[in-house]
């Protein structure tokens, strides 16, 4: 959170759950997971009832959100990826699978 304090970025949502709600930043933190996993559920739920959606456009929806939590889950990957994050790609996309 310290990089997006010091690029002038607009407030994360943990800042602006801080301030509205006079919390730390660890019960931010909680609050926003807690929400997130609140939401996969939702999603999965969602996914296995609904009959009336393509199964192909549900899954662009849940593999999209997949990609978003993966790019930010612990860290902004996005724009800062860090080495873990390059590795994880590298043995997607360089390395070879072993079969």
């Amino acid at each position: 959170m310290q990089k997006t304090k010091e690029r002038n970025h607009f407030p994360s949502i943990v800042e602006c759950y801080m301030k509205q709600h006079e919390a730390t930043e660890e019960e931010a933190i909680d609050f926003v997971r807690n929400q997130i996993e609140d939401v996969w559920k939702d999603i999965n739920h969602e996914s296995l009832v609904c009959k009336h959606i393509p199964r192909t456009l549900i899954m662009v929806v849940i593999n999209s959100s997949r990609t978003i939590e993966f790019l930010y889950k612990n860290n902004d990957n996005y724009t800062d990826a860090g080495e873990e994050f390059n590795e994880h790609m590298k043995s997607l996309f360089v390395h070879p699978l072993s079969i």
